[in-house]
């Protein structure tokens, strides 16, 4: 069994492979003052992992759009339509509860089967009320809870 030796370069080793005369001119000469100089290999690298850690810590995080999350889990169902259609009718049910205009489960989900398109069920009309409560008024979710032990 053999084991492999590991050589290090040196900052003169390197010179010797491109002394950077002619070919990558400026870049390298700049590049061979940097390496040449008497830092350590921390010091040298510090400012690029200052620039790579704050780059990374001021990255604004995506957020997913609402709107666009509720359409994808109404679609999972086979509810289908304009996306602001069905958000409209999401945000809707929710402000209805809170008004107290729907004082229950089963007359949200009776109002969002009448909005929803011909051919839809009264199963679609549940799945549209529980995406609804998860993505818009998740303190809304109890009442289907409380319509499941009826």
């Amino acid at each position: 069994m053999q084991i492999a030796r590991v050589a290090t370069a040196t900052v003169d080793d390197v010179a010797e492979i491109d002394p950077g005369g002619g070919r990558h001119g400026v870049q390298t000469n700049w590049a061979m003052r940097w390496l040449s100089t008497g830092l350590s290999a921390h010091q040298k690298f510090l400012p690029l992992f200052a620039v790579v850690a704050a780059a990374v810590a001021l990255a604004v995080p995506a957020h997913a759009d609402p709107d666009t999350d509720f359409a994808n889990e109404l679609h999972t169902y086979g509810i289908y339509g304009q996306k602001d259609y069905n958000a409209w009718i999401g945000k809707i049910t929710c402000k209805r509860l809170y008004n107290g205009t729907d004082l229950d489960a089963d007359k949200s989900a009776k109002f969002v089967f009448i909005q929803l398109p011909k051919g839809s069920d009264t199963e679609q009309a549940w799945q549209f009320l529980g995406a609804a409560l998860r993505t818009y008024c998740p303190d809304k979710l109890p009442i289907l809870a409380a319509a499941a032990q009826q």
